[in-house]
């Protein structure tokens, strides 16, 4: 299988990089990483990994990656990360993490492709400040919301 890796080089997406290629040696995994502040490219060193050097917000270098190495899976874990630093600058959190996954999602259809997995952090979708798991009713997990005004 090919895989686009995005957000490679950061924290999450080069454990699951790191991950993949322990498990799945005959994969080719390529890395797809801006290589802005959160994001280390000694985190997969020495890997069998190529590294491309772009941000998710440029479709034309997206869809050419994917079409140049027949990728057959894009999983997203690229982001804008650190939530002190959106409030010195949140367009660039509203860039990356809602316009770079739309032109990432475009890039992937350009090029034909059907499956994307997009991971990500509380830094996208928030913070749940509940422990909740298959023994909460549905009833109850409502509940719970309508008693703080969220439904």
């Amino acid at each position: 299988m090919n895989l686009l890796v995005t957000g490679a080089a950061g924290f999450i997406g080069s454990n699951f990089v790191h991950w993949w290629r322990d498990r799945h040696t005959s994969d080719t995994v390529v890395a797809l990483d801006a290589l802005t502040y959160a994001a280390e490219p000694a985190n997969i060193a020495g890997l069998d990994v190529e590294l491309i050097q772009t941000d998710i917000a440029d479709t034309e270098r997206v869809r050419s990656a994917i079409e140049t190495h027949r990728i057959e899976v894009v999983l997203n874990f690229a982001a804008e990360s650190h939530n002190s630093r959106a409030v010195l600058d949140p367009s660039r959190f509203f860039r990356t993490n809602v316009l770079g996954t739309l032109s990432l999602l475009e890039a992937c259809r350009q090029a034909g492709m059907v499956r994307l997995h997009h991971v990500s952090t509380c830094e996208v979708y928030g913070l749940h400040f509940y422990t909740l798991n298959r023994h909460h009713s549905a009833q109850e997990i409502l509940g719970l919301l309508r008693s703080e005004g969220r439904v």
